[in-house]
């Protein structure tokens, strides 16, 4: 079976071109831990890593015990932990199928009644969200989305927030976006700036949805599963028989429980992003090509948000604080206002719409899904 997915966008006003297709090239962007290995020794299972302890600790494997990932001596005595082991080497662990099971008596937390660590803070109101968080010198920010899909920013009257106080403008090609101290000041200032957009083109007509995706560009096409002889799919020969058909499903309501939030800190020589992401190993590559800067100079840091069922607009906000904090050399931390996603248009991302489409070659068992996916900024 081969699974190919065909990623398909039709960018926005809300941001240059070159930023929107970082966006869609950043979902599938892997990132690494912010670690320099100097060492090319790799590990290949955990047998090296006790046969390590052992040599460190003078010990027989035999006598070892491991837990809370520190091996110790059985009888007793100081351990060594997986970090300390593992040092600067890369850790490449190969899957063993013969390898010992614990026994089911020497369970710790399987089978058992385990309270969550957050709830108390989260039910009396202690536990951190991205939204309570503030650094120094932060300032809050708002963007402002073009009123249709493909409207161009023509002009800004600046004037116009001139009785807001602390209030700033920040125009990035298409991008356009406000800055004050005060987040109610930030809020005022989005409402009142007067700025001139084209018309655009709107979003495509539900009914037309389907040829509205095909027709988009094509960004990337990845096979990333394959079973079976499918070699009858490129020439078919005699007795070949090749059934195919195409599925589609529409956008489907994400209903966020709260409003987006995102803050950062870009600095010259790096960023620091915090937000509720589902995605922040993968994202890191799309914020350094947006900001500039060497993938090991941008640091994503996981928070709690507000909850979704579906996407929500966490990486939009932490894309926009980004592009504030840049251009003004100052955290900023941006809250989108709360929109139910029964209210999408041109201002906010769309969910997204996906097609499935299945082709098998019958005499050799062979199987191909093609899943197409469009975006629209």
């Amino acid at each position: 079976m081969t699974e190919r997915r065909r990623f398909l966008v039709t960018a926005g006003g809300a941001l240059t071109a070159a930023a929107a297709t970082a966006i869609v090239d950043a979902p599938r962007a892997i990132a690494q831990p912010k670690v320099q290995w100097r060492m090319t020794t790799t590990w290949t299972s955990s047998l090296d890593i006790l046969q390590g302890a052992a040599q460190r600790l003078g010990q027989p494997v035999a006598d070892l015990s491991v837990a809370d990932g520190v091996v110790s001596p059985k009888g007793g005595g100081a351990g060594v932990s997986y970090g300390a082991l593992v040092g600067d080497r890369q850790l490449g662990l190969a899957m063993d199928a013969k390898v010992p099971l614990k026994a089911s008596r020497a369970f710790r937390y399987i089978g058992q009644s385990v309270p969550r660590p957050d709830v108390p803070a989260k039910v009396t109101g202690r536990h951190l969200y991205v939204q309570n968080l503030t650094l120094p010198g932060m300032l809050h920010g708002r963007a402002i989305r073009p009123p249709a899909l493909g409207a161009a920013l023509q002009s800004v009257d600046e004037s116009s927030i001139a009785a807001i106080p602390g209030a700033r403008v920040v125009r990035i090609g298409g991008f356009l976006g406000v800055v004050a101290e005060r987040e109610w000041d930030a809020v005022r200032a989005a409402r009142a700036l007067r700025a001139q957009w084209s018309a655009g083109t709107g979003l495509p007509d539900h009914l037309t949805l389907a040829a509205a995706v095909r027709a988009t560009r094509i960004v990337r096409d990845q096979d990333v599963a394959k079973q079976g002889d499918l070699s009858a799919l490129a020439a078919p020969g005699p007795g070949v028989q090749t059934l195919g058909a195409t599925y589609w499903w529409p956008v489907q309501t994400h209903g966020a429980l709260g409003p987006s939030c995102g803050v950062a800190d870009v600095r010259p020589d790096g960023a620091t992003i915090w937000t509720p992401s589902q995605a922040t190993h993968r994202y890191r590559a799309g914020f350094a090509r947006i900001l500039g800067l060497p993938r090991d100079k941008v640091r994503l840091i996981y928070m709690d948000g507000a909850g979704s069922y579906g996407q929500n607009g966490a990486e939009d906000a932490a894309c926009d604080a980004a592009l504030l904090s840049r251009a003004v050399g100052r955290p900023v931390r941006v809250q989108a206002k709360p929109m139910p996603a029964q209210r999408n248009s041109g201002a906010r991302t769309v969910a997204i719409s996906v097609s499935t489409e299945r082709k098998a070659p019958q005499r050799y068992g062979g199987r191909r899904n093609v899943t197409r996916r469009s975006g629209l900024l």
